[in-house]
């Protein structure tokens, strides 16, 4: 993939198709860390409540200046599904973490590492909330990627084959 700057629009071009979107402005990107750097205190001191209002934010930020279909969009709202599960919001972070694997299997594509990473993150999501039936197809689908992209001896397989596996009591 080529990256050329015209002015404000980034100009991508990858197998031949050209792509123009506006291009991230500086003030926008540091305007981002900062907001990034603020969620990342607030959850570490426990503040959910407050880092609700800093994710949102963050959320806003990524989606105007990177793009709604942007995989940092997808990391943030990672994070602000993190905040919302932690403040008992469970439909509002399945959301979010829907909407994060929609944006990396569209930017990485269906059978990549990084899709199979979101995919388990999901399982383990539903696993927390005790929604096993939920959880199986997505922790088998990032599985079965491992499978296929590391092979079975490798140790991110061994790991997602670890977390697929049903609690003793159900």
């Amino acid at each position: 993939m080529r990256r050329f700057l015209a002015g404000s629009l980034l100009i991508l071009i990858f197998n031949g198709l050209t792509v123009v979107v506006p291009a991230p402005s500086a003030t926008g990107t540091e305007e981002i860390k900062g907001a990034s750097d603020q969620l990342k205190q607030l959850m570490k001191m426990g503040n959910y409540k407050d880092a609700l209002s800093a994710a949102e934010k963050l959320v806003r930020l990524s989606r105007e200046y990177f793009g709604v279909d942007d995989p940092r969009t997808a990391e943030v709202l990672k994070d602000y599904a993190d905040v919302c599960e932690n403040l008992g919001k469970t439909d509002e972070a399945e959301r979010a973490m829907r909407e994060a694997l929609r944006i990396i299997e569209k930017a990485f594509g269906k059978e990549s590492q990084r899709t199979a990473a979101e995919l388990n993150d999901l399982g383990e999501f539903y696993k927390r909330l005790g929604r096993y039936k939920e959880s199986e197809p997505f922790l088998k689908r990032a599985l079965d990627i491992h499978k296929r992209l590391l092979g079975l001896a490798n140790e991110q397989t061994v790991i997602c084959l670890a977390t697929t596996r049903k609690p003793s009591h159900f």
